[in-house]
């Protein structure tokens, strides 16, 4: 299972269902470039996760770590929410 399919089916059964919903894609839009404002969909916020992924790592000439296999590079939180920011294969 690849960490995209992981961090969608997390993000799904946490925060998609329920009373934090609202709150999750309002934080998502404010805290994510590119997440159109209204949207209630996974998929884009996932990408602009890996926008703000890459833009972090050019801007702040972040060196990755870890083994190639197991390679998580930043985390950022926003208010109730952690973004976790890995690298998708």
């Amino acid at each position: 299972q690849s960490a995209k399919t992981r961090i969608l089916h997390w993000w799904q059964s946490a925060y998609t269902e329920g009373e934090y919903q609202q709150q999750f894609f309002t934080e998502a839009e404010a805290a994510l470039p590119l997440v159109e404002e209204g949207s209630q969909h996974l998929e884009p916020i996932f990408e602009a996760m890996l926008h703000q992924r890459a833009k972090l790592k050019a801007n702040q000439q972040l060196v990755e770590w870890g083994r190639e296999s197991d390679r998580a590079t930043l985390a950022f939180s926003s208010s109730k929410y952690n973004f976790c920011i890995i690298k998708a294969q």
